[in-house]
């Protein structure tokens, strides 16, 4: 389990293809020595030590790996981030990320914001649906906030505050289902879901079906 909070960033030293992916990466040391068998979170994807030292250590790839995540474009030179799994009772300062990538995206954009940038990313649409705003998503391995959503992509800032509004629209089987909120909304003049709607009666700031 790993927390999204990078710990060194590292490099790429050797990329081998035999029976399958192997790759070597270079860093400084970290107080307490790797030890082989245990887990590191590289570029977000959990890779177990198979061999190391105290500034290298090396790790397969798997095929499904390659598949989902983009450790298979990596060349010698690249640098990746790093972060050891965290022990039980370590502080979480990110969010609990799992090292299990659920897909890849394209960087569309990269928006200055003062002291702060905005990345807006391009990503499958399962992904952007399952993603809500104000959550946490781990992009290279980094915990991000999510401050927008689209069809298609999502953004992300850092110390910015929300301003952003979302349709939240109530259960499938309620009859009001397309109903949503505005500014204007008047709890005062909202009539009784269950009864009926009385002659040229005004909903301002909610829009009812037809």
């Amino acid at each position: 389990m790993f927390t999204g909070l990078v710990q060194k960033v590292g490099r790429v030293t050797r990329v081998s293809r035999g029976r399958g992916l192997v790759l070597e990466f270079q860093f400084d040391p970290w107080p307490e020595p790797l030890v082989k068998g245990e887990s590191v979170a590289v570029n977000g994807v959990c890779l177990t030590v198979c061999a190391c030292d105290a500034t290298r250590f090396t790790a397969d790839v798997l095929g499904e790996t390659e598949r989902r995540t983009g450790l298979a474009g990596l060349l010698p030179g690249a640098r990746v981030n790093l972060e050891r799994a965290m022990k039980a009772g370590d502080r979480f300062g990110g969010h609990v990320v799992q090292g299990h990538v659920d897909g890849r995206g394209t960087v569309a954009a990269k928006i200055a914001k003062g002291r702060d940038f905005a990345l807006r990313i391009s990503c499958p649409r399962a992904i952007a649906a399952a993603t809500v705003l104000k959550g946490s998503i781990a992009v290279n391995g980094v915990s991000l906030t999510v401050s927008g959503l689209g069809a298609g992509s999502m953004r992300s800032a850092a110390r910015k505050r929300w301003t952003r509004t979302r349709r939240v629209p109530p259960p499938a089987a309620s009859p009001w289902r397309n109903w949503r909120r505005t500014d204007s909304y008047e709890p005062r003049r909202r009539q009784n879901r269950d009864g009926p709607r009385p002659r040229g009666a005004r909903r301002r700031g909610l829009v009812v079906p037809a």
